[in-house]
């Protein structure tokens, strides 16, 4: 939850330094929206979808799939371009919400649900901080595609690690 909601952190910050960096700051606003609405579809996509496969695994693809949008920023240039890379990373964010949201649900146990979802708001909270203090840092002093690479760094290490999540084992059937 931490390097999922560092990666949104660091779009925060990347997409208005995007936007500077090419002479249309108020650009930075579009490409932010742009990247909400994504967001909204791919979140009403997911929430349609009857998907079969373990959460965990849901969980996995969401953080791959946010590597990759996220990469995509550091290979195009020009709004348009940039502008559906932004739609396409946003697509991403609600699916990640939530499949990790219902990896908490699932794994905590009843007596302690309140306090794990405390403790992934604490996290949601912290990264999205901490990515957009790094953002602001990477942009000036690296460049302004550096967010969205390192995103995409991020978003691959954490989707190795979500991968080591185990889905429960089913009981042989006869």
């Amino acid at each position: 939850t931490l390097g999922l909601t560092f990666c949104f952190g660091l779009m925060e910050v990347g997409y208005p330094a995007y936007a500077r960096a090419i002479d249309l700051p108020a650009f930075g606003g579009v490409l932010l929206t742009i990247n909400s609405v994504g967001s909204a579809l791919g979140g009403a996509v997911y929430g349609g979808l009857h998907v079969k496969m373990a959460v965990e695994r849901q969980f996995t693809g969401m953080l791959l799939l946010m590597a990759l949008t996220l990469g995509a920023h550091g290979l195009v240039g020009g709004q348009w371009p940039f502008s559906a890379a932004a739609f396409l990373a946003g697509a991403a964010i609600a699916p990640a919400i939530a499949a990790q949201s219902l990896l908490v649900s699932r794994l905590a146990p009843a007596l302690y649900a309140t306090e794990a979802f405390t403790w992934s708001s604490t996290f949601i909270v912290c990264g999205l901080g901490a990515g957009m203090a790094a953002g602001g840092a990477i942009a000036e002093n690296v460049g302004i595609k550096a967010p969205f690479l390192i995103g995409s760094g991020v978003a691959l290490l954490m989707a190795g690690c979500a991968w080591f999540l185990h889905p429960p084992r089913q009981p042989p059937t006869a």
